[in-house]
């Protein structure tokens, strides 16, 4: 129970990785100043119930809540009690309330500075939050991930991509690598054919038009999970830590792999690594092509063709593409 107190005060000051912003630094002192004072000075006033009827003190309010159920949901007993009490709501995650505290954090930080007399204030306040925004890296904070490498080769005179913390990074044009997979979709002359991606995530080939059997997805048919998961069993029997996190979970519908990963990366370590899937199942699934950042060890016993090795000099991959055998 106290680890889950300290959570839920945590995610309150810094929040979470999944919904991340960066309230901590101007907007959560100013946002928290303010109630401090405004409900002070009811107080000293003799005006008490104006702290019931403020908007503003709902708002900091619908924070905490939010913050609350989130260490509730990490509470065992509790989720179980909700299960055994409201039968339909086992398993539900009470604690993506959370998510909304990035916009209430920014519209209470809104709402006092409307509530500013002095509009000198008002634009300081506003550009420090601003400040805070382009110089402090965080997970969802793409203005200073595009901005980072180019500020950084002004000052710096050379590329940040070569300094050895930032080596395996890529820029968003290196992730989808568009003139690569035009060249790759020309040269085999691509028709829109089911197609899955090894090594990478899915989203790349999905980006550049290519239809994908395998994706990220939130929301899609049980039938359709099962399906997949017979394409992907022959790794699942290998990989215990996969196989939990496809059935527990299921949101990535990827070929998994004990020997690569999917996370984006400039160099992957490895030439070649074996593929295991269920062949007969891809091709009743219709799938056709394979996009693969490395060579498959066993494309030959797969029944795979190789249709090209491509690259690109604006493109860190090496892209192995196979196609399934009629």
């Amino acid at each position: 129970m106290l680890t889950a107190v300290k959570e839920g005060f945590q995610v309150f000051l810094h929040g979470h990785y999944h919904s991340g912003d960066l309230h901590y630094y101007i907007v959560l002192p100013v946002c928290l100043f303010y109630f401090a004072a405004l409900n002070i000075t009811y107080l000293y006033r003799g005006e008490g119930g104006k702290i019931t009827s403020d908007k503003y003190n709902w708002l900091i309010l619908w924070l905490v809540f939010n913050a609350a159920i989130y260490a509730l949901d990490l509470v065992e007993g509790v989720k179980y009690g909700i299960g055994v009490l409201v039968p339909p709501l086992k398993g539900f995650s009470f604690a993506r309330t959370l998510w909304f505290n990035p916009f209430l954090w920014y519209f209470a930080f809104v709402v006092v500075l409307l509530r500013m007399k002095r509009e000198w204030i008002r634009r300081v306040f506003c550009l420090l939050a601003f400040c805070v925004i382009l110089t402090k890296p965080e997970i969802y904070n793409h203005i200073y991930t595009n901005l980072h490498p180019y500020t950084y080769r002004l000052h710096r005179g050379k590329d940040l991509f070569q300094i050895p913390e930032y080596a395996q990074m890529l820029t968003y044009r290196e992730f989808y690598s568009e003139k690569l997979f035009e060249k790759i979709k020309r040269e085999i002359n691509y028709r829109g054919e089911w197609s899955v991606a090894y090594g990478m995530h899915p989203a790349v080939i999905e980006y550049n038009g290519i239809a994908t059997l395998d994706g990220y997805h939130s929301f899609y048919p049980e039938r359709y999970k099962r399906k997949f998961r017979r394409l992907i069993a022959p790794d699942l029997d290998l990989d215990e830590p996969n196989r939990k996190y496809f059935d527990y979970w299921g949101g990535r519908a990827y070929l998994f792999s004990n020997e690569i990963n999917y996370q984006p990366v400039r160099d992957m370590g490895i030439d070649s690594a074996r593929l295991n899937i269920a062949p007969d199942v891809f091709r009743e699934m219709g799938g056709v092509y394979i996009f693969s950042r490395v060579a498959i060890s066993n494309a030959t016993e797969l029944g795979l063709k190789s249709a090209g090795i491509y690259m690109d000099k604006e493109s860190p991959y090496t892209i192995y593409v196979y196609k399934a055998s009629d």
